[in-house]
């Protein structure tokens, strides 16, 4: 619902399987996000919301890693501003609505 209320937000997509895969292990073992939002100003965010008991997961923090690194890669390549977002269940309740409380709360 943030998403549908923000603003801020011009679009925005819950992703399939195989939409978008994020190679995050050396294996070729691939992470697949959530969300894309497309802000007004154009800045496209990858969304990932996850309880908090597996934010600190050792697996979440790999694909937290390996998310960053694709979105500052595609962002130097495509001349578009790419950012990832992860957020955890407190996160989404903290930010009562608001999508720019939800970008503040997130890592």
């Amino acid at each position: 619902m943030i998403l549908d209320d923000a603003d801020e937000i011009d679009v925005w997509v819950r992703l399939q399987r195989g939409d978008l895969r994020i190679v995050w292990e050396s294996d070729g073992r691939a992470y697949e996000p959530d969300f894309i939002a497309i802000e007004k100003s154009g800045t496209h965010w990858v969304i990932e919301p996850k309880a908090d008991r597996e934010l600190d997961s050792v697996a979440v923090r790999g694909k937290e890693l390996a998310a960053k690194r694709w979105a500052n890669h595609v962002s130097a390549q495509a001349g578009t501003d790419w950012r990832y977002l992860l957020v955890g269940e407190t996160d989404v309740t903290e930010a009562r609505g608001s999508w720019a409380a939800l970008k503040k709360l997130g890592r």
